[in-house]
C-alpha cells in the first residue's frame, strides 16, 4: 500500500467525522452519532495497520475523547430504543426510567458538545496521523498484521468465555473487518463475509449486556411501585441476551475455520 493512498484514507476519515460533527451540532440524531463512532473506529483500525512505529498505536487525545463521550450517548439512545421496541410487544417500562434515561442523554449531549474539537484541532490531529505513516505498508506486513490479530482471537476464544472475552473479541474482530480492503486481496481462503457475521451476533450480545448494566443502574432511583413494574422489562432484557448467547456460541466455533488463509 502507498503511502499516497494511505493519506487519502486518513483524509476521507477525517473529512467524514468532520461532515457528521457539523450535522451533530443542531441534532442529535442515533444514526449520525452511530455513523460517526464507525468513522473513528475505521481510523484506529487503520492506525493499527499502518502504523510505523511498534507501540500501541492510539487515536490523538480529541478523538480518543470524542469517541469516548459519543459511546455513552449510543449506549443511552438504544437503550431508549430498546424501551420503545418492547411497547410494541406489550411490555411497558416505568414512566420514571424513560425520564431517568432522556434526563442523562441530555445532559451527556451537553457534555459532548464541550468535547467537540475545533477545526483546528481537527486539522492538527489529521496532520499527526499521516506524519506517523510510513513510506509504505508491504503485503508482508499485512500478513504478519493479520496473523497477529488472529492469535488474539484465538486466545480470547480459548476456556470459558465471559463478558470480556465477547467485548475483547468483538474489538479484534472488528479492526479485521475495517481493514477487509487491504487483506482480503492478499490472503487465499480468508472468510470475511463469515467473520463479520460472527462479529454481528458479538454485537448483540454485548449491547444486550449494556443494555442489563444500564437498567441495573438507573432502576436504582426508581420508587417502588416503579420497581415492580420494571420487573418485565429487566427480564425481556434477560432474554435478549440470553437469546443472543445462543445464537453466538453456535457460530463461536466456525471462528477458526474463517480466519484459514494461505498467503497469496
Amino acid at each position: 500500500m502507498k503511502k499516497r493512498k494511505m493519506i487519502s484514507t486518513i483524509r476521507k476519515r477525517f473529512n467524514r467525522i468532520s461532515k457528521l460533527l457539523e450535522k451533530l451540532a443542531s441534532s442529535f440524531n442515533a444514526d449520525d452519532i452511530h455513523r460517526m463512532r464507525i468513522e473513528i473506529k475505521k481510523l484506529k483500525a487503520f492506525r493499527k495497520l499502518t502504523s510505523s512505529r511498534n507501540r500501541r498505536p492510539r487515536l490523538p487525545a480529541a478523538l480518543r475523547n470524542l469517541y469516548q463521550s459519543a459511546g455513552v450517548i449510543r449506549d443511552l439512545q438504544l437503550q431508549i430504543k430498546r424501551l420503545e421496541d418492547f411497547s410494541f410487544r406489550e411490555i411497558s417500562s416505568p414512566a420514571g426510567y424513560q425520564a431517568l434515561l432522556r434526563e442523562e442523554l441530555e445532559k451527556e449531549t451537553a457534555k459532548f458538545r464541550t468535547r467537540v474539537p475545533s477545526p483546528i484541532v481537527m486539522a492538527f490531529e489529521e496532520r499527526i496521523m499521516i506524519k506517523d505513516l510510513p513510506s509504505s505498508v508491504r503485503k508482508n506486513t499485512i500478513r504478519k498484521f493479520f496473523n497477529k490479530e488472529r492469535k488474539k482471537i484465538m486466545a480470547a476464544t480459548g476456556g470459558v468465555m465471559r463478558y470480556e472475552q465477547f467485548h475483547r473479541l468483538r474489538k479484534i474482530m472488528k479492526t479485521l473487518q475495517y481493514n477487509k480492503s487491504a487483506i482480503v486481496p492478499i490472503l487465499d481462503g480468508y472468510q470475511p463475509t463469515g467473520v463479520n457475521e460472527v462479529t454481528e451476533l458479538l454485537g448483540r450480545y454485548c449491547d444486550a449486556c449494556t443494555s442489563i448494566r444500564g437498567f441495573q443502574r438507573f432502576s436504582k432511583s426508581l420508587n417502588e411501585s416503579e420497581k415492580l413494574k420494571a420487573k418485565a422489562l429487566y427480564t425481556s432484557f434477560q432474554e435478549e441476551r440470553s437469546m443472543a448467547l445462543r445464537k453466538l456460541k453456535e457460530r463461536i466455533g466456525s471462528v477458526p475455520q474463517l480466519l484459514d488463509h494461505d498467503s497469496v
